[in-house]
């Protein structure tokens, strides 16, 4: 049978076994989907199969398809103004989340009253000397340290210390190990940390996490093997201590290098 596309009047041979009432067809020029046209006294309408709707089956151009099948088209078609709402919210939350970021950076709250202390601590290491400690450390510097307070919604005050650990030997180094101390106003340790460099916190995430998601943060492995291991000649290596719910009579803190390694040798 010869049927012609309403919208581009391209012809198309239909082969008779696929002429039914009811049958769809989409034109593979423009796509257009229109119904077939049917003179009824060229149909036999006796039985129900007689005016079955076929499945979607390519002949001469022309794609045969059934109502159910046009229906789960125009579904998908339905979705994609859905997914192009989904990332306009996504980036809604992205820009909502980066103003947080800017406001909270008020959050700092600075106490220059106290005091740091920088001692160059060496612990006994099996196998060497006091002196051989205080060589292995001496050309670890620490710089741009800072301190300051930090409300967090789920932990309460933290002290925050952070900075930079500057490899001033001339040969790499790594694993860089670092002890951290605050004394009351009696001059008393009251907490201390010890802890590999490498990792440090945004002001947002201590705002928010838990003591125990923090921490994990600090002590990533991740962050220790990217920025501890193999730290050239004058290279810096970021870290940061967290002390949750210090004494109010704090008074001074002090940072120490106690450890600092030679990278494998490459065989």
């Amino acid at each position: 049978m010869l049927v012609q596309c309403p919208e581009c009047k391209v012809k198309y041979n239909l082969p008779e076994e696929k002429v039914k009432p009811g049958v769809k067809l989409k034109c593979t020029k423009c796509s257009h989907i229109f119904p077939l046209e049917l003179e009824e006294d060229k149909l036999d309408l006796d039985s129900p199969e007689d005016i079955a709707i076929p499945e979607v089956e390519e002949q001469a151009g022309v794609s045969v398809k059934s109502d159910k099948k046009i229906k789960v088209d125009l579904e998908e078609e339905e979705k994609a103004p859905k997914r192009k709402k989904s990332k306009k919210k996504l980036i809604i939350w992205l820009i909502v989340l980066l103003l947080l970021l800017g406001l909270g950076s008020a959050g700092y709250i600075f106490f220059p009253q106290i005091k740091a202390k920088f001692f160059l601590e060496k612990k006994g290491e099996v196998g060497l000397s006091q002196k051989q400690i205080e060589e292995k450390v001496k050309n670890i510097s620490l710089e741009n340290v800072k301190q300051y307070f930090v409300n967090n919604s789920k932990i309460g005050e933290l002290f925050v210390i952070e900075g930079e650990a500057v490899n001033k030997f001339e040969e790499t180094k790594e694993l860089i190990k670092i002890k951290a101390r605050i004394f009351d106003d009696s001059g008393k340790v009251v907490a201390e940390k010890e802890f590999l460099a490498g990792n440090t916190a945004s002001l947002f995430q201590l705002q928010v996490l838990t003591q125990e998601e923090l921490e994990g943060v600090l002590n990533s492995k991740i962050g220790i093997l990217t920025n501890n291991t193999f730290v050239k000649p004058q290279g810096r290596v970021p870290f940061m201590v967290v002390f949750y719910n210090p004494p109010e009579n704090v008074q001074e803190f002090a940072l120490e290098v106690i450890d600092v390694k030679n990278p494998p040798e490459k065989k």
